[in-house]
């Protein structure tokens, strides 16, 4: 005679994971580098709680008003946000979120969480200069502009410090893919035509360092 199959007892992770209800609706976002555009990819319904801020205790999260927490359930397309996050993004409730961890409970495939941040979203022109020659030989400076969706991070004390010795008053630090950098000095931002004063390279990304010449605002 076969023994009676007994079934596994569910863990109080498991259990909690049947609980969820998955009711609020948001769109996931990639970007797209060759149309320079964050686009749709997929209309998503999770399950969403509030996290502890972190606004002002990180350079990186300083910009940052509030954290969500997104319980989706998983599928194939997620994989790519996993090795890729800094090419996707949440909108949810109107505003825009940018991903801080992907978090997959022991490697099991059931209920993903993505803790995610505010972001402050801007559009950034990087100006790029060339030179040509007219018909009697002058040198005439050309500028084209490419328009770029950029984050735009607080400042801190230490990074205006560390601009003023460059002879910056640093105004503004925005963040763009580095595949779209080419070492351009100047940009404009917010109608307003900016220096970059220093660059930083944060994995799929750049930081710009943004401001105005300390001589040229005393001049």
């Amino acid at each position: 005679m076969k023994p009676a199959r007994t079934s596994r007892v569910k863990t109080t992770a498991e259990q909690a994971e049947d609980r969820l209800v998955f009711d609020r609706p948001f769109e996931l976002q990639h970007y797209d580098l060759t149309q320079h555009a964050w686009l749709d990819s997929e209309h998503i319904h999770a399950n969403i709680n509030k996290a502890i801020s972190t606004g002002g205790q990180s350079p990186n999260a300083s910009a940052h008003a509030s954290r969500y927490i997104f319980r989706i359930r998983y599928h194939a397309a997620l994989d790519d946000v996993r090795a890729n996050p800094q090419r996707y993004r949440i909108r949810y409730g109107g505003e825009y979120y940018e991903l801080a961890d992907y978090d997959d409970y022991n490697e099991r495939r059931t209920i993903i969480k993505l803790t995610a941040s505010k972001i402050r979203t801007g559009t950034i022109a990087l100006i790029s200069e060339s030179t040509t020659e007219d018909e009697i030989g002058q040198q005439i400076k050309t500028e084209t502009t490419l328009d770029l969706p950029c984050i735009e991070y607080e400042t801190t004390q230490d990074e205006r410090a560390d601009a003023y010795q460059i002879d910056l008053m640093l105004a503004h630090r925005l963040r763009i893919f580095r595949a779209e950098y080419s070492g351009e000095r100047r940009v404009m931002y917010d109608g307003k035509r900016y220096r970059i004063g220093s660059v930083r390279y944060v994995g799929d990304c750049v930081d710009l360092y943004l401001g105005e010449r300390i001589g040229d605002l005393n001049a």
